[in-house]
């Protein structure tokens, strides 16, 4: 559970969706001044949902990330960025089963040894009346 169950609870499907918008507005020559320019120098396009006529996705990543606010923002810093956010949650979920796993196994394990020393101090040796 620890190891599988964290793919299934992120739903990544939006995630690829901005990613993929993301690259076509790369391919946009409309769209170099958002990959060129310093942030706060840029106003913010109109919201394109599938980043054909606009710029939107670039100008809210770069605004977003901190880290990629000084100019020129590639398609390789966006894949780096990408990256982690795609995993970072994944071994934060799994970083947190793991610990979770660990106390619980703790927990049951003590408790087994604590009913074993009960039913061990209960038990009459052989031979007594």
């Amino acid at each position: 559970m620890v190891l599988v169950n964290p793919f299934f609870m992120q739903d990544r499907t939006a995630l690829y969706q901005f990613k993929w918008a993301v690259e076509r507005e790369f391919k946009n020559p409309e769209c170099q001044p958002y990959l060129v320019k310093r942030i706060e120098e840029l106003s913010e396009p109109p919201f394109d949902s599938d980043g054909r006529s606009s710029c939107w996705h670039i100008y809210t990543h770069r605004k977003l990330y901190g880290r990629d606010r000084s100019p020129p923002f590639t398609l390789e810093q966006y894949e780096r960025t990408f990256f982690w956010e795609i995993w970072e949650p994944l071994l934060i979920w799994s970083g947190f089963g793991f610990v979770l796993a660990a106390i619980l196994s703790a927990v049951a394990y003590g408790m087994g040894k604590i009913v074993a020393w009960v039913v061990g101090g209960f038990r009459q040796p052989p031979g007594a009346p």
